[in-house]
């Protein structure tokens, strides 16, 4: 499915300034989408408004920081003052944190991860749906850590399960009449996640981002995929 044939108005990207969020904001907004994002790093916020004035592409971005218990409620709240109706919610942003084993991980490192990685989603998702019609979609982004247990993945993977577990009591609790909830998990990726987690690995052997939003943006938009449905880009 091409970027025009997206059949998105509006939607909200989470972690839209880098790797695979950015990919997943452009991807959209040059389809013709309205795309609101929030990030924590300035930085990229800024670097991102800039394509969007150069390409006149309807990007709208905001500075949050989802580790925070604050960032979900400003965000619903914001959307809900401009009277924003979501086609599409994309819960992107993550923390991996420290690739040790569990028991070296401190409080504070396991908190942020499980904060960004489950509970943001958590509270985004439960303030947002009231303001969802009853067609659009909500997409997890998972990983492939949630198929098998494997060392050294610490609270990144305690999580990732958490949040497919969380989708899916979604899913079964919204019911087939409500905003459907897809989980994607978009596979190995050239993003700065994946060299902090695999600093020895060509990036050339795996697909850059804007392949894997492609297929995530196409997975998402086919009315096929059953709510509660895990599925891989």
């Amino acid at each position: 499915m091409t970027e025009s044939t997206l059949p998105f108005g509006t939607a909200l990207v989470t972690g839209g300034t880098r790797g695979l969020g950015r990919a997943l904001v452009l991807r959209l907004a040059r389809g013709g989408c309205a795309t609101w994002t929030v990030a924590r790093r300035r930085r990229g916020l800024g670097a991102l408004e800039a394509v969007a004035r150069t390409e006149q592409l309807p990007i709208t971005a905001w500075q949050g920081d989802l580790t925070t218990r604050a960032a979900p409620a400003r965000i619903a709240r914001r959307l809900a003052r401009d009277r924003v109706t979501l086609d599409l919610v994309i819960h992107n942003a993550g923390l991996l944190g420290p690739r040790v084993p569990l028991a070296q991980w401190s409080r504070r490192d396991f908190d942020a991860v499980m904060h960004a990685n489950v509970m943001a989603p958590f509270d985004l998702t439960r303030r947002l749906l009231p303001r969802l019609p009853s067609d659009a979609t909500i997409v997890f982004i998972s990983s492939g850590v949630t198929t098998a247990v494997r060392t050294a993945w610490g609270a990144y993977q305690v999580s990732k399960v958490a949040m497919e577990n969380l989708a899916r009591t979604f899913a079964k609790e919204i019911g087939p009449d409500g905003p459907r909830v897809l989980i994607i998990d978009p596979g190995a990726m050239r993003t700065a996640m994946r060299h902090d987690a695999y600093p020895d690995e060509d990036p050339m052997s795996v697909p850059d981002p804007d392949t894997t939003a492609a297929a995530i943006l196409g997975i998402a938009a086919e009315r096929g995929h059953a709510s509660g449905e895990r599925l891989r880009a």
